[in-house]
């Protein structure tokens, strides 16, 4: 990346209209269109072997050159990241002092966003990395891309860090058992999770470990065993 004043990560969508931004190319320069300005028909569009034709979601994770932000910020009264307008349900107190919950868009929000920075950078570029390593948002209270869903994820996630030969891995809320096989050792996640929770850098052959994670909102825990 060196030379890119500004990088950022994608994934492939999970949908076609997935709330996350979307990599485009426009008058020959990368920019994001916010998914709640992509046309449905883009959205929908096909490539001719059928793959999804905007399928590069954005994440919102960007490396930008401090020369960059430099740049862009010298002159105060000469830059400004274009407005976003999004249209939101919010609650409200009517006429009698009662709180209404309202049950379609009846607010706009305007928004700015980093992406907006992207057709400013010279050699800006995309890197498209792994969703079940980086991406798992929360949008919503419950259901699908929520805190529940997301500390899921992390949970499936680190039996990859661990990873030791003939290990098991327990969801402590699921029971769900998952198998891998490399050395313990190898992970750095490993090592700082043992040294804060187990005093100790391993674990012996026929021993169980359970890491209690206490401040998560509702508690979470994995176990392992070996």
């Amino acid at each position: 990346m060196t030379g890119s004043e500004m990088s950022s990560k994608t994934v492939s969508k999970a949908d076609d209209f997935e709330r996350v931004g979307n990599f485009v190319v426009a008058d020959g320069k990368l920019m994001v269109i916010e998914y709640s300005d992509l046309p449905d028909e883009l959205g929908v569009a096909r490539n001719a072997d059928g793959s999804r034709k905007f399928d590069a979601g954005s994440i919102a994770i960007h490396v930008l050159s401090r020369r960059f932000v430099e740049r862009l910020t010298a002159d105060p009264d000469a830059f400004a990241l274009p407005w976003h307008r999004a249209d939101k349900k919010v609650a409200h107190v009517d006429e009698r002092g009662r709180r209404v919950a309202a049950d379609k868009p009846n607010a706009v929000k305007l928004e700015t966003f980093i992406f907006d920075a992207i057709p400013l950078a010279n050699g800006a570029m995309v890197l498209q990395t792994v969703r079940a390593e980086e991406f798992s948002p929360v949008k919503n209270a419950s259901g699908a891309d929520s805190a529940e869903t997301s500390r899921r994820d992390m949970v499936r996630r680190r039996p990859h860090g661990w990873s030791g030969a003939a290990t098991t891995f327990r969801d402590a809320r699921t029971a769900n058992r998952t198998r891998r096989s490399r050395s313990v050792r190898c992970s750095r996640w490993t090592r700082r999770i043992c040294g804060k929770c187990c005093h100790r850098s391993t674990i012996a052959r026929g021993q169980s470990v359970c890491l209690d994670w206490d401040q998560a909102p509702t508690g979470s825990s994995m176990c392992a065993s070996r």
